[in-house]
């Protein structure tokens, strides 16, 4: 008899936060029911998009940032 686990197991384990004995249990679960191997293959090519995101901040954010920063040295340095 197969255990049920959840969507939340099964992130886990992509994540690699399952012990291998839970790991084999849910690789084996994955491999016999298609919900569950269907949203893991659906998580693990989400996964691989957002990693494969390459984004950086605005400039102007970096801008204002920076200024922010520079304002608050020049007080502490008045103080």
């Amino acid at each position: 008899m197969n255990p049920k686990f959840t969507q939340e197991d099964i992130l886990q384990y992509i994540y690699k936060e399952t012990s291998p004995k839970r790991s084999k249990k849910i690789e084996e679960f994955i491999n016999k029911d298609r919900a569950a191997k269907l949203f893991y293959l659906e998580s693990k090519d989400t996964l691989n998009k957002l990693d494969s995101l390459n984004e950086s901040p605005n400039e102007t954010s970096i801008r204002i940032v920076m200024e922010s920063i520079s304002k608050s040295s020049r007080l502490e340095e008045t103080h």
